[in-house]
């Protein structure tokens, strides 16, 4: 929706701007979105000397082009290596003399003059792929290339630190999920899933208290970890990360800190006041939705995306049911339609959407009510979960165990979406990926399984500017108050197209109280407006 004269021609802004779109994001076929990419390359290409294209003209010298032929086959080390072999063509550098300090410049004009998507993982590649071949080949270049770790790592192994910390560590997170009734704290048990959040959280807080200069020696326990100095020393980093600004982050940190100071290693009650006035400066004004969710559902905002989107799972079953006989790919495209269909329905939660196990929480009766029943034991903040489901969606289940799900998992398993490991569930990640990139690639939107949620409060919104309840008791939240939190607003759109119609309704005459007036009035007006366009 930009002007074209306001998009800058310049690779490291025109990146994130093209990150994840999709044809059908831009409504174009996939072979007319190639074409696009392909032109605006050649036009930076026209004002750029250094511009690196996706694929070069001009071929590698001879001696480059016989090294790549000891590849073989794989598309991997031939692109990669391929691209750097033009590369240094263009450049008349030869293969001998490609070192780190070459990859160093190779790797800025990746990132600044091309629209390669990942640079840095790029130059990673290029350089294993690189080592490999000297490794199996005895012709190829013998010097080794650095490879560029480029994960930033915020935490530290355990190892890291006195065996005494980590005993420490469990036993606070096992007094966290201890179930006895006599257990002295003011918390509810934790689910598992919990303890094990907790635990990264705890080695991010301990990876900045040394990356601030703290000796990791001397953390012995977490009372040494969590004492007044050492939480300003790490969240002071922590805060300088987030951009000195107050974030869902910032906030969850300093609330771990407290919560293992004030309840488990029982610190001064001074200490713990000077943190909490901490936590009350790192805590957002705004709890409820971020920037990057609200603009994902704008897109919502057109009546065609979100019927088309409504309508995906349904399609996306009609396309795999015409193909014939099932295989494994079209099983997995059927299973993504089959969660995608529940959430809509019912939008869970990832982790109970992957954990649903037929009979247990799916009950199907044929010709009967079928449901989605969850155990407040299993939800995220303990409220029972329970939906029938329509016809359509059941039937489309039913299909889906019956003819697809056999070819996705190990026999005997009720996990619905079986993982490849014996009697595992699929994993988040795997579920998760599905879901997106059949939303992007054939929906046109930005969708993650969590989206879904705000999804239904933005549908149930539009049309009822006042249904917080409605959304809260879809959600398995346990008050209003939550709703209004997170969507609070979100009706604004509805409230004011209301009010339109209204005005609308008034110049037109439909509505007594001088419209007649204001309807004769509107017309001279209209004139002139067209007048000036």
């Amino acid at each position: 929706n930009t002007p074209l004269d306001m998009v800058p021609a310049d690779p490291l802004l025109l990146r994130p701007l093209l990150e994840g779109l999709t044809p059908a994001m831009v409504g174009l076929t996939p072979k007319r979105w190639t074409n696009t990419r392909s032109l605006v390359r050649k036009f930076l290409a026209l004002f750029d000397d250094r511009f690196i294209p996706s694929r070069f003209s001009n071929r590698p010298t001879p001696a480059g082009f016989e090294i790549l032929e000891w590849l073989g086959s794989e598309p991997g080390p031939h692109f990669e290596l391929g691209r750097l072999a033009r590369y240094c063509t263009r450049y008349g550098i030869s293969p001998v003399a490609v070192s780190d300090e070459v990859m160093a410049i190779y790797l800025h004009d990746l990132t600044h003059h091309s629209l390669t998507s990942d640079p840095k993982r790029a130059a990673r590649d290029t350089a294993r792929y690189w080592n490999k071949a000297g490794a199996d080949h005895p012709n190829w270049p013998q010097q080794r290339l650095t490879v560029l770790d480029n994960v930033v790592r915020r935490s530290l192994p355990w190892e890291a630190f006195p065996a005494s910390l980590l005993v420490d560590a469990h036993a606070w997170r096992d007094w966290r999920a201890s179930t006895d009734p006599l257990m002295e704290r003011d918390h509810k048990p934790v689910r598992p899933g919990t303890g094990l959040s907790d635990m990264r959280h705890l080695r991010l807080y301990l990876g900045a208290l040394v990356e601030a200069g703290a000796d990791p020696a001397s953390l012995v326990d977490l009372a040494a970890a969590m004492s007044l100095a050492h939480v300003r020393s790490a969240m002071g980093l922590i805060w300088l990360r987030a951009g000195e600004k107050p974030s869902s982050y910032t906030a969850h940190m300093i609330a771990l800190a407290i919560l293992i100071a004030r309840d488990y290693a029982k610190l001064p009650a001074p200490d713990i006041k000077v943190m909490r006035r901490f936590a009350a400066n790192m805590q957002p004004a705004n709890t409820g939705m971020t920037e990057k969710n609200k603009d994902a559902l704008r897109d919502f905002e057109d009546p065609k995306i979100l019927k088309a989107f409504v309508n995906l799972p349904l399609k996306i079953c009609a396309d795999v049911l015409k193909a014939g006989t099932p295989t494994q790919q079209l099983a997995q495209q059927f299973q993504t339609a089959v969660a995608m269909e529940i959430l809509l329905m019912n939008p869970l939660r990832l982790t109970n959407l992957a954990g649903l196990r037929i009979g247990h929480h799916l009950i199907l009766r044929p010709g009967g009510v079928s449901l989605i029943s969850v155990p407040m034991q299993e939800v995220k903040n303990s409220v029972e979960l329970e939906a029938a489901l329509p016809e359509g969606t059941a039937e489309m289940i039913s299909i889906y165990i019956r003819a697809y799900r056999p070819l996705l998992g190990a026999p005997g398993s009720d996990w619905l979406f079986p993982g490849q490991t014996a009697g595992c569930a699929k994993s988040h990640d795997g579920l998760r990926s599905q879901i997106m990139k059949a939303a992007a690639k054939r929906g046109g939107v930005r969708m993650n399984p969590h989206r879904f949620r705000h999804l239904m409060a933005f549908i149930t919104l539009s049309a009822n500017p006042a249904a917080y309840a409605t959304v809260a008791r879809i959600l398995g939240q346990k008050g209003v108050g939550t709703a209004f939190r997170y969507y609070g607003g979100m009706e604004i759109k509805a409230v004011f197209r209301h009010f339109d119609s209204l005005v609308k309704s008034l110049r037109e005459g439909d509505v007594s109280g001088g419209g007649e007036a204001l309807a004769s009035s509107a017309g001279p007006v209209r004139r002139r407006l067209k007048e000036a366009a």
